[in-house]
């Protein structure tokens, strides 16, 4: 089997750690799983066998998802939309804060059905909707027509904390189904 591209060695106050960037999981190693797998990522392959590893350390690997996942090339692909960058929150280290905070316009519709054509010829499946607060999205429920009509699934990421009294949430999830 071979470890995914997202598998990395380190070492954290002298003890090796086998760690994958992708999920997060990380493996602490005895002497005989850091060899086997330092020979790997040395001979560039990345490449070992499980028979090298007691089973309890295989599970963690595969519950890790430590190891490259063969595929017929039909792997469902998500993407994030921002679609509003107003907000009504102003929290520490939000990956979303920029100077244009409440002050950017949104999206045109035309542009989101571009991006979200181009996203389809890259076989992305799934939608994140986001912002900001994607809930202040003027045109949010047609965003949400253009997506279902165009196959996609759909989740929002949000703060929760939707004060503005004009929009309700309630009468645009229905669209996204």
């Amino acid at each position: 089997m071979k470890f995914s591209d997202s598998v990395v060695m380190f070492d954290y106050a002298k003890f090796p750690i086998l760690g994958n960037l992708a999920t997060g999981a990380v493996i602490g190693l005895d002497s005989a799983e850091e060899r086997v797998c330092r020979d790997a990522f040395e001979a560039g392959s990345k490449e070992l066998s499980t028979d090298d590893f007691p089973p309890e350390f295989c599970s963690a690997l595969s519950e890790g998802k430590f190891f490259r996942e063969e595929h017929d090339g039909n792997l469902s692909r998500s993407a994030y939309l921002h679609v509003t960058q107003r907000c009504n929150l102003n929290c520490v280290g939000c990956y979303s804060v920029n100077s244009k905070r409440n002050a950017s316009p949104d999206l045109p519709l035309a542009d989101i059905e571009v991006i979200l054509t181009k996203l389809k010829g890259l076989n992305v499946d799934s939608l994140v909707i986001s912002g900001g607060e994607p809930f202040f999205a003027e045109r949010l429920a047609r965003y949400c027509f253009f997506c279902k009509d165009e196959g996609y699934k759909e989740r929002f990421c949000n703060n929760e904390w939707n004060q503005h009294k004009e929009r309700d949430p309630s009468k645009v999830v229905w669209c996204c189904g």
